[in-house]
């Protein structure tokens, strides 16, 4: 009986063992199965918009940021030689890739050839900042928000980034640092910004009140073009 008892544990160890063992070798082939067709999956996308002639290319958008005569860091981040990290800041300023790596027929639903994404300035495709060449402005948009584009403010190169200085402000990053990265993205009024935040909004403030500040800052430097 004992003999008996010890042969069927073993024979159920073996039989555990080897279907584990078929188990694992399926889950493999499996996983390398569908490994393979995610590859397929990805390089059958990148021939589609490859193949499209008519959609908004990276070089393209880079031909616009030259014409508009910004600052070379400008182009830097863009071309991705320069990256805003290397001074302290965290913020995402990197080709819009969501949008550049989509058929035409993808990228109308962004109304690219009016609006052209200069760069995502949020990750995760939060907020894209781009030039309307219509009004000849900028401005920052939240392509998951269902607000028409026409609808947001076009502002000039410093009005389009006078929020962003409160931003930095209120990171404690020093005058110093801010000033810098203001000075390498060319903006005119980064000091006046700048210095205006502790006069005119304190130490404490509300939403409101933030965005009132911003709109008379944006007034005062003449930064609205629509």
């Amino acid at each position: 009986m004992k003999t008996l008892i010890i042969f069927v544990t073993l024979s159920l160890i073996f039989w555990l063992f080897f279907r584990k063992k078929v188990s694992s070798k399926k889950t493999r082939q499996l996983s390398e199965k569908r490994k393979k067709e995610l590859e397929r999956i990805i390089l059958d996308r990148r021939q589609e918009v490859a193949n499209d002639k008519e959609r908004v290319t990276k070089e393209q958008i880079r031909k616009v940021l030259v014409k508009l005569n910004l600052s070379p860091f400008i182009v830097g981040l863009f071309d991705e030689t320069e990256n805003l990290r290397e001074y302290g800041f965290f913020d995402t300023f990197a080709p819009a890739y969501h949008i550049i790596n989509s058929t035409k027929k993808e990228q109308i639903v962004f109304e690219i050839d009016r609006y052209i994404p200069l760069f995502e300035t949020m990750d995760d495709f939060l907020e894209v900042l781009a030039y309307d060449n219509v009004l000849e402005g900028y401005i920052r948009y939240c392509p998951e928000d269902n607000i028409p584009r026409n609808t947001y403010d076009v502002l000039t190169w410093d009005g389009v980034f006078v929020r962003q200085i409160l931003t930095w402000y209120e990171d404690c990053k020093t005058d110093d640092e801010i000033l810098t990265v203001c000075h390498l993205l060319g903006l005119n009024y980064g000091r006046q910004i700048l210095e205006n935040i502790p006069v005119e909004l304190g130490t404490e403030y509300t939403d409101e009140q933030i965005s009132n500040w911003e709109n008379q800052t944006i007034d005062k430097i003449g930064g609205r073009i629509k």
